[in-house]
């Protein structure tokens, strides 16, 4: 029983006692700069817009271990910056009995330069086993307050 109560507190108590210290400090601060982060990015979420994409052109999206998948975007976030979003080249596989879509990795785009007003983000992949990719991209919130990737339910498929 103590190892299920150790095991208990290890993984949730303590993070939550953490989060809630680090946003109770200083009357709340953290809150409320969190709280009007997410305002200013469902206010101008819609913003978001890619005028271009350079990926490699392959009919199959077929790779060999070592080969490069050197994708660029360019981005129009509005009000937002770099920053307030992260992008991402999600890869997906199917399962081999349920033939349903399953999550094998995600590589992060990285800000690369800005010039009126247009963001370019770059990804380069590389291979670490051959096959078939099917992959997408998607922009989600970030900010360093959020506790993980799901917690601010808004997202753009590209």
């Amino acid at each position: 029983m103590k190892r299920q109560l150790d095991d208990y507190y290890r993984k949730f108590y303590h993070k939550l006692m953490n989060r809630h210290q680090l946003l109770s400090k200083n009357d709340n601060e953290n809150v409320k700069i969190l709280l009007k982060w997410k305002e200013t990015v469902l206010s101008n979420w819609n913003e978001i817009e890619c005028v271009g994409v350079e990926y490699p052109k392959n009919d199959k999206n077929s790779y060999s271990v070592g080969d490069h998948m050197l994708c660029r975007l360019q981005m129009k976030l509005g009000s937002l910056r770099p920053k307030d979003v992260k992008i991402e080249l999600v890869f997906i596989t199917a399962d081999d009995h349920t033939q349903k879509p399953k999550l094998e990795f995600r590589e992060p785009f990285l800000f690369e330069a800005e010039h009126n007003g247009i963001y370019s983000f770059v990804c380069d992949k590389v291979a670490r086993r051959v096959g078939v990719w099917d992959c997408a991209v998607r922009v989600i919130p970030s900010n360093e307050l959020l506790p993980h990737d799901q917690d601010f339910n808004i997202v753009r498929w590209i």
